[in-house]
């Protein structure tokens, strides 16, 4: 049989329109009652059932929140994680003998020409500084120290450093590099001028002596540059 062009457009336009989307409702206590109870009666008939969540009133969806939670390290003090120190023998020398001070310092150099002014430990070498009364424009200065009790001895020549004002006094320097600390050290000062004149400053007979003390310190421990000799 033929279609009437009516009937015809009216299922193309039913067939092409979209199809509607379901309207989702909250059903009653009473429908719920009902469901369940429809429910129950069919798992008692056949053993199985699917059910689905909305018809026990249940939601249809359900979000689970996970929060990661960011793992701290602990922080620990420097203390607690750096090595202990490692410890290391040494030895150095410390003076018998005390240094006269300024005024002091005058009166030897005015009386004995030359008299030891400083002395310091950097290191491995003994630096001393010697104060001389300027007689001669031309002269020599020079240390003579022993480490076998003067079994055998070593002169050593000290340099010009600097005057004091007025030039009445000069100044001269020298160091003594020691591979290792010596048991004992003594010395003497020696100043010869340019006319032969000979003059000597061993702390008054007694000489300026040193021994070795050994001591332990940290192996990455430095000395100051500039330290001090220990003084007794």
């Amino acid at each position: 049989p033929e279609t009437s062009p009516s009937t015809e457009s009216a299922t193309v336009a039913t067939a092409c329109a979209s199809p509607k989307k379901p309207i989702l409702r909250h059903r009653s206590p009473a429908e719920l009652r009902s469901d369940r109870d429809w429910v129950s009666r069919g798992l008692r008939r056949k053993g199985r059932l699917v059910t689905f969540a909305d018809a026990l009133g249940l939601e249809l969806e359900h979000v689970r929140r996970l929060v990661h939670h960011q793992q701290v390290p602990l922080l620990l003090p420097p203390s607690a994680t750096k090595a202990p120190p490692r410890l290391a023998k040494t030895s150095t020398l410390v003076a018998d003998f005390k240094l006269p001070d300024a005024s002091k310092l005058a009166e030897l150099v005015q009386r004995n020409k030359v008299c030891l002014k400083s002395v310091s430990v950097r290191e491995e070498s003994l630096h001393c500084r010697a104060s001389v009364a300027n007689l001669t424009f031309h002269k020599k200065v020079s240390v003579r120290y022993t480490t076998t009790n003067w079994t055998s001895h070593v002169d050593w020549a000290a340099s010009y450093v600097a005057s004091t004002p007025g030039g009445a006094v000069d100044e001269f320097a020298f160091t003594l590099v020691l591979v290792e600390a010596p048991r004992s050290l003594q010395m003497a000062l020696r100043y010869e001028t340019e006319d032969g004149r000979l003059f000597w400053d061993n702390n008054g007979g007694r000489n300026y002596s040193f021994r070795r003390v050994e001591t332990t310190v940290q192996e990455d421990a430095r000395l100051p540059c500039n330290s001090w000799l220990h003084w007794l």
